[in-house]
């Protein structure tokens, strides 16, 4: 069997023993980092990808943690196709959502991602997550009045969150608030520390 690692050493895939889906949709990542197609057509093609016979389901975690590593490193548009292919296939699963919502925010999606997570239960997410993906889906929409309205709710709702102190210093910084923006960042690292 062959391991796949990025330079940290981090496992991407196993080569060898792998489901049979592995032939049949190694071709469209080729295609895709060779830039023959884009994120669109890969997420098209993955999704006519069969399998004949007993296929695996994907590892939702796994799929997570690919499509976390591409979003810290600034590569929202090739999660998405990731995750829109892992949740086609585990619908039920709230992480891979609300990873599907946060990427296509990022991406520069933020309608797409207010359409995703007006499907999700309320009480599907933590006090104030929904607030603060509807905050960053309106920075991507650069509605940053609204951006500010729900991520100073998601702050009055979940007050020890350093995700919204973060994404509220983002704003305050893109109103060039600099006292505000430093107060928000300096609480987010705060709280980020305990």
């Amino acid at each position: 069997m062959g391991l796949v690692l990025q330079s940290d050493g981090t496992e991407i895939a196993r080569i060898g023993g792998a489901p049979e889906s592995f032939v049949l949709k190694l071709r469209p990542y080729l295609e895709l980092a060779g830039g023959r197609i884009n994120a669109e057509a890969l997420a098209r093609q993955l999704a006519s990808t069969r399998t004949v016979g007993g296929g695996t389901r994907p590892r939702p975690s796994r799929e997570l943690r690919l499509a976390e590593q591409l979003l810290d490193a600034g590569r929202a548009a090739e999660a998405l196709p990731l995750l829109i292919e892992a949740v086609k296939s585990n619908p039920d699963s709230v992480p891979l959502r609300v990873m599907l919502i946060r990427a296509s925010a990022r991406a520069g999606r933020g309608a797409d991602a207010i359409a995703l997570l007006s499907r999700l239960s309320a009480d599907a997410l933590p006090l104030g997550q929904a607030e603060l993906l509807r905050a960053e889906a309106y920075i991507a929409m650069d509605r940053w009045a609204d951006a500010k309205a729900a991520a100073t709710r998601a702050l009055e709702l979940a007050p020890h969150s350093p995700q919204a102190h973060l994404v509220l210093g983002r704003i305050y910084e893109n109103e060039r608030d600099w006292q505000n923006a430093a107060i928000h960042y300096r609480a987010a690292a705060d709280k980020a520390d305990r």
